[in-house]
């Protein structure tokens, strides 16, 4: 299984030592050890809040050993990690709660446009220290300590939510940390001198772009010599962007070669003249020309059948009733296909999974093929009938037309003693 997006409740790799990932968020450029007088100090404003619904984080912050590999941290005691989350608990109030799940600051308003004020300092014996101001009053008091975090070394970190949710800015104002531009998420915006994050534009900030166009994820179609079948299940989860994914299948060999060694099979993207702009669909690329529509829904396992025949050098791709068919040498002559997954969106999730040839059912594989036998024959036969109904208003066309001459002859038996019996 994997995913554009970090999972819950699944062990899994995001990031490195070197650049640590943050989700929605970005890693402060300093590392903090167990001493004296070091802290970091947080500006957050918060405006144009979307979602009320009780559990919803809008931001987080702390100090933690290194990648942060989940959508939202657990709430468990870790000596890796410590911080803070300022969660909805209904439609006008939040509160502060600690990765230790413990409530520190509960009641705070969040109806319009509100701004934060924290500081995490480290103290003299090694405790530490949640602080706390209005925008006017120095100094700050303490809304919570503590003394799990035992690791040596520590960088600092924030984090937002989606901009869909509400529009969050974070500010570090001590002068000698700023945020770490290279661990800054995709797609969130980062000032000049990388003091401020921000989920959208503001003036002079600069949108993080990912090194590729896109972010992507392969699966090779290994141990196939002859004929193989593979089964993939995929989900989008209330997917908000035009586009959301594409499949192509290119070749080990060949990844960055031309568009020679790639096919584009399918785009799940909104629906195009559909019952409603919410409906989303499977967009099977036949041709330049021609496009097939399937409406998938979200929030729903949807299946795709992989038939991978070597000699030929073919595949087919079953996707509901239809039936992908691609003859292309380059991708399967040499080197081991790959079905490479494009993510066009770096909101929306998307899950993949890998299942068993088992799950291959045959049924919906005779179902597919009935279905496309039936579609020609109805193509023939709709030939045919345009066909037929051509000759037969040619048909008629002349048949009208001799019994109009008939009938003028009839009319006139000059012209027709004429034709019959010529003058010399």
């Amino acid at each position: 299984m994997f995913s554009n997006i970090p999972m819950e409740n699944m062990r899994q790799t995001c990031g490195s030592t070197l650049t640590p990932f943050m989700f929605r968020g970005a890693f402060t450029n300093t590392t903090f050890g167990n001493e004296n007088g070091k802290g970091l100090y947080f500006d957050i404003d918060i405006s144009g809040i979307q979602n009320h619904f009780r559990g919803f984080s809008l931001f987080e912050f702390g100090v933690r050993k290194g990648s942060i590999e989940k959508q939202n941290s657990p709430s468990i005691l870790s000596h890796n990690f410590f911080g803070w989350i300022l969660t909805v608990i209904n439609p006008t109030e939040a509160a502060l709660i600690s990765t230790a799940g413990r409530i520190v600051n509960s009641n705070i308003s969040i109806y319009d446009k509100t701004s934060f004020y924290y500081a995490v300092e480290i103290d003299s014996n090694s405790t530490m220290v949640l602080k706390t101001k209005d925008k006017d009053k120095v100094p700050y008091i303490i809304l919570d300590e503590t003394k799990l975090i035992k690791s040596k070394r520590q960088i600092g970190y924030a984090k937002v939510c989606s901009v869909s949710k509400a529009n969050v800015k974070i500010k570090l104002t001590k002068n000698n940390v700023s945020f770490n531009r290279s661990t800054l998420y995709p797609n969130m915006y980062i000032s000049d001198n990388n003091r401020t994050i921000s989920n959208y534009p503001q003036p002079s900030f600069k949108k993080q772009i990912l090194t590729r166009k896109h972010a992507i994820q392969d699966i090779m179609l290994l141990n196939c010599n002859l004929k193989c079948v593979y089964v993939l299940y995929f989900r989008v989860y209330a997917p908000t962007a035009k586009e959301v994914f594409s499949s192509v299948l290119t070749n080990s060999k060949n990844l960055t070669v031309t568009d020679l060694f790639h096919d584009t099979l399918f785009t799940y993207s909104r629906c195009l003249n559909f019952r409603t702009n919410q409906s989303f669909c499977v967009v099977i690329n036949r041709n330049s020309q021609r496009h097939s529509f399937i409406e998938m829904s979200p929030d729903q396992l949807h299946s795709v059948i992989i038939i991978v025949n070597r000699k030929q050098k073919s595949a087919s791709f079953v996707i509901g009733h239809h039936e992908i068919e691609i003859a292309n040498r380059l991708i399967f002559e040499n080197g081991t296909p790959i079905l490479r997954f494009v993510f066009l969106s770096t909101e929306d999730t998307v899950s993949v999974y890998l299942g068993d040839r088992n799950d291959f059912l045959i049924d919906i594989w005779i179902i597919c093929k009935a279905v496309t036998f039936v579609r020609v024959i109805f193509i023939f036969i709709d030939n045919v009938i345009t066909t037929s109904m051509i000759l037969t208003c040619l048909c008629l066309y002349l048949l009208l037309v001799f019994i109009s001459i008939v009938s003028s002859l009839r009319r006139d038996p000059i012209y027709a003693v004429r034709i019959a019996r010529p003058r010399w």
